[in-house]
């Protein structure tokens, strides 16, 4: 064999070679791209608007009294990242139950007082906008019986992103400002790797 042809079987081979590893570079991106991808489980549910109904025909309204914030501090989450959030993320009931009013406390024996207005519905003034709140009986802190609370966390590899462990970290010291000397807190993780890292702690 000639040195030219061994020079350009050589350099023929290590061609091959970088295209084969260029190849391999790019599948493992591609890999890791999706998986990347497929680990952000963030999915909402399309909301159902309610429809109209006469009160004559429909004088009785039910709604659940439990409170949910959630949307409003998401919200705020996709803002501070400069994003703006899914349309379905947005609830606007969740929105008005994040923040506190002033409605009177319950007199008596009532567990909860409430309060309504009415008034007229700013894009059609043949409507009305009917605001009903209710106020739970408030228990000072001093009062409460002692909290034991039990944490599950997720510390695989996919809770590392700024907006999942980390979060989690920063919540629970939010959490930890509340407590008082007879809480207790405990906190056990999984996935990453799973087993008891604080026992009930006060």
């Amino acid at each position: 064999m000639s040195t030219n042809a061994t020079v350009s079987m050589t350099a023929s081979m290590n061609a091959n070679m970088r295209s084969a590893g260029n190849a391999g570079a790019q599948d493992s991106i591609a890999v890791f791209k999706n998986e990347a991808e497929s680990s952000n489980t963030e999915r909402y549910d399309q909301p159902d608007d309610n429809s109209f109904h006469e009160a004559a025909r429909a004088p009785l309204s039910t709604f659940s009294v439990d409170v949910d914030t959630a949307s409003y501090s998401n919200t705020r989450r996709f803002l501070n990242s400069g994003q703006l959030p899914p349309k379905d993320a947005v609830r606007v009931e969740e929105f008005i139950n994040y923040f506190l009013y002033d409605y009177p406390q319950p007199v008596g024996s009532a567990p909860f007082s409430v309060a309504t207005e009415v008034s007229e519905c700013p894009w059609n003034t043949k409507h009305r906008l009917v605001h009903i709140g209710l106020q739970g009986r408030s228990i000072q802190s001093e009062n409460l019986p002692p909290a034991n609370l039990v944490f599950l966390v997720d510390v695989s590899g996919s809770m590392q992103e700024p907006d999942r462990l980390p979060l989690v970290k920063s919540a629970l010291r939010m959490l930890t400002q509340g407590l008082t000397a007879r809480d207790r807190i405990a906190i056990v993780v999984y996935a990453g790797s799973s087993g008891l890292v604080l026992p009930p702690t006060s």
